[in-house]
């Protein structure tokens, strides 16, 4: 196998489409296809290395792919099956025919695969004849949704996406700021991952959200707040967003215990009794006085 990709100048499809044709199938004694062929070629531990730390993860998180200078690798822990000298071939081929491909040109293969598919998936690019990996096209251009919003294909499964990915970055600068603000009055936060809200000063219980406008024709503009799970916290702290891009203002409730009202459908925070501030420095400083004073 390696002997045919990295000598024989074969892809994975034609090297998995042979092994089929011969009866051979991988290690779940399922056929092959163009990702497992590539997976395997680009596995360490067929010249003897044993590879850790290829991604981390923190509690209740998901696993993140750690880049290639971060691995540990263990050297000859297992007989080589392949000689060093032929793996490092076929990585170079690899690094090769991704390098060659400009960015005009990966595009191009994804709009003809679309235009003879119908639609466009994991599956179908790796399975694809002469398209780089999936793998290929998340390093190129960020993320597989970036490179079909490049070739104008949206489709249902990704239609908020783009817009999600624009409120992650919003929420996780706001939080930035207004955990830095809380640092320069003294006070501290902490997430429960079990309890799913924030502990401030060990004292208070806090949850956090981003509230996207949502306004019907002929209607006031709504931002509602609505919980996934019942709890009960002592304090709401929201940003209100005028779009994916713009905060439109901060919101802090206080003697929260409202599970039911914000169950199901939720509830518009302008009907709670939110206390609405324009900058992150005074909703700070709002939380300070609610911490440092008596009850």
């Amino acid at each position: 196998m390696f002997k045919a990709f990295a000598l024989e100048g074969k892809n994975e499809v034609q090297i998995a489409k042979e092994l089929n044709e011969e009866g051979s199938v991988n290690q779940y004694g399922r056929a092959w296809n163009r990702s497992t062929i590539s997976k395997l070629l680009c596995n360490e531990k067929y010249m003897g290395h044993n590879v850790y730390n290829r991604t981390s993860c923190k509690l209740k998180s998901k696993a993140t792919k750690n880049p290639p200078e971060k691995w540990i690798r263990s050297a000859n822990a297992f007989e080589a099956v392949v000689d060093p000298a032929l793996f490092l071939v076929a990585q170079n081929r690899f690094a090769e025919l991704t390098r060659r491909k400009s960015d005009q040109c990966m595009l191009e293969n994804l709009s003809r695969i679309l235009k003879a598919k119908g639609l466009l998936n994991s599956k179908i690019i790796n399975g694809a004849e002469s398209t780089p990996r999936v793998e290929s096209y998340k390093k190129r251009f960020g993320s597989l949704v970036h490179a079909y919003e490049l070739i104008d294909y949206r489709p249902k499964k990704f239609g908020n996406a783009a817009a999600k990915r624009k409120t992650s970055l919003k929420r996780k600068a706001f939080l930035s700021v207004f955990f830095a603000e809380m640092h320069r009055l003294g006070l501290t936060a902490r997430f429960d991952f079990r309890a799913r809200h924030y502990v401030v000063n060990d004292k208070f219980t806090a949850q956090i959200y981003m509230l996207q406008c949502l306004q019907a024709k002929g209607e006031k503009p709504q931002w509602i707040l609505r919980q996934r799970r019942k709890s009960s916290v002592d304090l709401i702290i929201a940003a209100r967003m005028s779009g994916t891009e713009k905060i439109r203002d901060y919101v802090l409730l206080r003697d929260v215990c409202l599970s039911d009202r914000l169950n199901g459908t939720g509830e518009d925070v302008e009907c709670l009794g939110a206390v609405s501030f324009q900058t992150i420095g005074d909703l700070a400083r709002a939380l300070e006085g609610i911490i440092t004073s008596p009850k």
